[in-house]
């Protein structure tokens, strides 16, 4: 099993606030580690790890059907876009 069993919650919650379906759009991992960042100085939480992050983020976005792929040694997440607050 990976990363996801102990930060799985954190990670979920994340992207439930923080990202909503856009067709056509697409959201780096690098965007996703400092929106995460962000998320978690608001709510007074330590961010995990930057490579424990990536690891989970791929392996939770595989799980809940978001499409990746690697282009130029970054992750791409397609149809998605990070909320504006």
């Amino acid at each position: 099993m990976g990363q996801i069993e102990g930060v799985g919650w954190q990670l979920a919650s994340f992207v439930a606030d923080s990202l909503e379906p856009s067709v056509g759009q697409q959201v780096t991992s690098t965007d996703l580690w400092r929106a995460y960042c962000d998320w978690c100085r608001g709510r007074h939480r330590v961010p995990i790890a930057e490579g424990i992050f990536a690891e989970s983020i791929l392996e939770l976005s595989r799980t809940i059907g978001l499409a990746d792929h690697w282009r130029g040694g970054n992750v791409y997440f397609s149809d998605v876009q990070i909320r504006e607050v």
